[in-house]
């Protein structure tokens, strides 16, 4: 039975909290389910990891930010991670609950591992 699951956000619109909830929820419920999760921005979505974008982005229910979100996932256990090109379009300043930048090399690897399912948004 796999005990890793890697979601990579890439096409989800980080603006638009029905495209970027989903991903970051999925990756707390299954860290709650004791799995290893490891969630991967990249591309366009790698924007709501850019400090002060999610503070500013409400969830449907407006009882809570996006970020709010993601804090509980990485409290959850959900190691968050950026892409490498992501920094090069926006910079350094990434929120804190981010774990990792990691190249293509790490995203390749980690998808084609025998112990790794992957979710794509």
């Amino acid at each position: 039975m796999t005990e890793r699951l890697l979601i990579v956000v890439n096409n989800s619109n980080p603006h638009n909290p029905c495209e970027i909830v989903e991903p970051i929820y999925n990756a707390t419920v299954a860290a709650a389910m004791d799995y290893h999760v490891e969630l991967i921005f990249s591309g366009s979505s790698g924007e709501i990891l850019v400090k002060g974008v999610a503070e500013s982005i409400l969830t449907l229910k407006e009882d809570k930010t996006v970020y709010q979100l993601i804090q509980e996932a990485h409290e959850t256990g959900v190691q968050i991670k950026a892409t490498k090109h992501l920094t090069l379009r926006w910079g350094e300043e990434l929120i804190p609950e981010v774990d990792d930048i990691v190249g293509a090399g790490y995203v390749i690897s980690e998808v084609m591992g025998n112990s790794t399912e992957t979710l794509c948004y």
